[in-house]
């Protein structure tokens, strides 16, 4: 059984999941912790090659549900612009917050994105990502 292929992180790190089975069948472990640093290469690697990330980024009409996630726009190959929203906890309809960050290079973005997206190092869908 190998620890994760490139498919599956970037699977995970647009916020996908797989179950046991699924594991088992992809012949993965989650029990071998992954490397942040190696997560930082992983995500900057893909970060550098998608216009947007983990989605293309647009705003809800109104009525629908606000979107709560870190979305990541490539500009140019050293600028990247991070869009983040949040809803009310009262009503996911209702936008309380919309921010823009810029970075200038995929490893800064890649590291805000794992840290606030994600809380890590900590775990990655069964994965435990050390420092």
């Amino acid at each position: 059984m190998k620890n994760i292929d490139d498919d599956t992180l970037t699977f995970l790190l647009k916020h996908g999941h797989l179950n046991q089975q699924e594991l088992s069948e992809r012949g993965l472990d989650s029990s071998k912790p992954l490397k942040y640093a190696d997560v930082v290469n992983h995500l900057a690697k893909v970060l550098q090659t998608e216009k947007w990330f983990p989605r293309c980024w647009e705003p809800e009409a109104a009525g629908e549900a606000i979107y709560e996630m870190i979305i990541v726009e490539r500009k140019l190959p050293f600028l990247f612009v991070c869009h983040v929203q949040r809803h009310s906890p009262l009503d996911p309809t209702l936008l309380v917050e919309r921010k823009r960050r810029i970075f200038f290079s995929a490893r800064s973005v890649a590291r805000f994105y794992l840290k606030y997206d994600f809380g890590l190092p900590g775990n990655l869908d069964g994965w435990k990502v050390t420092p």
